[in-house]
């Protein structure tokens, strides 16, 4: 079990936006399966100062039989102005070069749906935004250690 907790206070672009958040996060790493969740506080959000909302996101990932992983997430921010933008996605990987627990080559096939509304709408005030996205990914684990 691994516990986090975050603070930043600064500012983003040459306009110096407000660019402050709080938050915690948790990751549970047993053998065959891990999870996680966060939660963060955001004041002032990309170009606008004045947003502040909830960050969130939570994480599940199994590993079923050897050199196969199955993996679902969700994700999003809510606005105190009253939108929303989340993301909710599944993945499916196989692992074609594996190197035990350093070093190993993740090949995803990935499908996520996203949804705008209110304040987080790509026009604000418009219609909805909804977005399905289908990607092949791959991903890497560095085969050496830091210590």
């Amino acid at each position: 079990l691994r516990l986090m907790l975050l603070g930043k206070d600064g500012s983003v672009g040459p306009a110096l936006v407000r660019d402050r958040r709080i938050g915690g996060a948790a990751t549970f790493t047993p053998p065959y399966a891990s999870a996680g969740g966060e939660l963060v506080r955001a004041y002032g959000i990309g170009d606008e100062s004045q947003l502040e909302g909830w960050a969130y996101g939570a994480w599940i990932e199994a590993r079923p039989i050897p050199l196969v992983a199955l993996a679902a997430r969700m994700s999003g921010i809510s606005y105190t102005t009253g939108g929303a933008y989340t993301s909710i996605g599944g993945a499916v990987a196989v692992e074609p070069w594996h190197k035990g627990p350093r070093g190993n080559l993740r090949v995803w096939l990935a499908l996520d749906r996203t949804h705008a509304s209110g304040t987080a709408e790509p026009i604000p005030g418009g219609e909805p935004g909804d977005a399905l996205t289908l990607m092949l990914l791959a991903s890497v684990t560095a085969p050496f250690a830091i210590r």
